[in-house]
């Protein structure tokens, strides 16, 4: 059963040490390891270096456009994939991309976000995809820490579907390894994360014990998500739940990798912001919904290393991450 927190306690990891962010060395050591041990998978999506969509060796179990080849109930008899990674910008080129792998996150270099920085951000304001529907803040690059900037069509009473569905990144943007072109993607309501996840009343039996706290390499703290049909790689465990906060389950690389083949879906602890300052990298993930909850808030999926929480209300303002789903026709 998933545990509610009404606030964000600083958690820690298994030895009671918060858990380092890692750096960029790491992280390129871990994603060239990566690449190696993928070396005889199926390659399948593009990856842009720089929007230009050249191509790279994808994630396995996931197909050309960076859709999972496993499937995923969100209500009964209705199925969507994930997309292969968090969305990241790179504001001065106006390009979008996946991130080239599940476990990838910004990081404290979202502090550098602004419309002139050539690199990538991946923690967004709620509802700027770009659009300009008539909320004041729409760029993905705003950082207005006032909640009615952020009204869809200028009404809080709006979601980020409908007449204002472009304001929901997946609609409006061309991600170059997702596609390149509109209208191919979309984010979850938080009825359909709390599908997902079977909790509350929308606790089913197809979602039960699906999903489970994990760590990848030693290094990449998050959440595990399983697809209906899973079958567990030989010779690999998992855990539903956060008994053991991220060391629930923990995966070398090479056993990831397996995971990930099997349809495994991993969305990372990537944190959040506060206008220009990040915080809780490593310690927190919250992902917004399309679904707004009042004039100052919106719905998000939240979890740490001691909870999670699919129905989550946060102020608009904050930057959060973004994960992308296709419905399956």
């Amino acid at each position: 059963m998933q545990q509610i927190a009404n606030s964000y306690p600083l958690p820690a990891t298994k030895n009671n040490t918060p858990m380092k962010h890692t750096h960029w060395t790491l992280i390129l050591a871990a994603n060239l390891l990566l690449s190696l041990l993928s070396c005889t998978e199926k390659p399948t999506s593009t990856t842009p270096s720089s929007g230009s969509g050249q191509t790279e060796m994808a994630a396995v179990g996931f197909d050309d456009n960076g859709a999972s080849l496993a499937l995923f109930s969100v209500a009964e008899q209705k199925y969507i994939r994930f997309s292969r990674g968090n969305l990241q910008y790179k504001p001065l080129t106006d390009t979008w991309r996946f991130a080239t792998t599940q476990y990838s996150y910004i990081g404290p270099d979202n502090a550098n976000i602004s419309s002139i920085y050539n690199d990538w951000i991946d923690l967004f304001g709620w509802g700027t995809s770009g659009y300009p529907s008539g909320a004041l803040a729409f760029s993905p690059c705003d950082t207005s820490t006032l909640f009615s900037d952020y009204y869809p069509g200028g009404n809080p009473e709006n979601d980020l579907a409908g007449e204002h569905d472009s304001c929901d990144w997946g609609i409006f943007a061309s991600i170059t390894n997702g596609g390149n072109q509109k209208g191919l993607w979309r984010t979850l309501t938080t009825e359909e994360w709390q599908y997902l996840l079977s909790y509350g009343q929308h606790a089913n039996y197809f979602r039960d014990g699906k999903w489970g706290l994990g760590t990848i390499a030693g290094l990449y703290p998050g959440i595990i998500i399983l697809p209906d049909n899973w079958i567990l790689p030989d010779n690999l465990t998992f855990t539903p739940g956060l008994s053991a906060g991220w060391y629930t389950n923990a995966y070398p690389i090479d056993a990831w990798i397996r995971m990930e083949k099997a349809g495994a879906i991993f969305l990372p602890a990537a944190g959040r912001r506060i206008s220009t300052t990040p915080s809780f990298v490593d310690y927190y993930g919250d992902y917004w919904s399309s679904s707004h909850y009042d004039p100052e808030r919106a719905y998000s999926l939240s979890f740490s290393n001691k909870f999670l929480d699919t129905d989550r209300t946060l102020d608009r303002s904050l930057g959060c991450a973004v994960r992308l789903v296709q419905d399956v026709q």
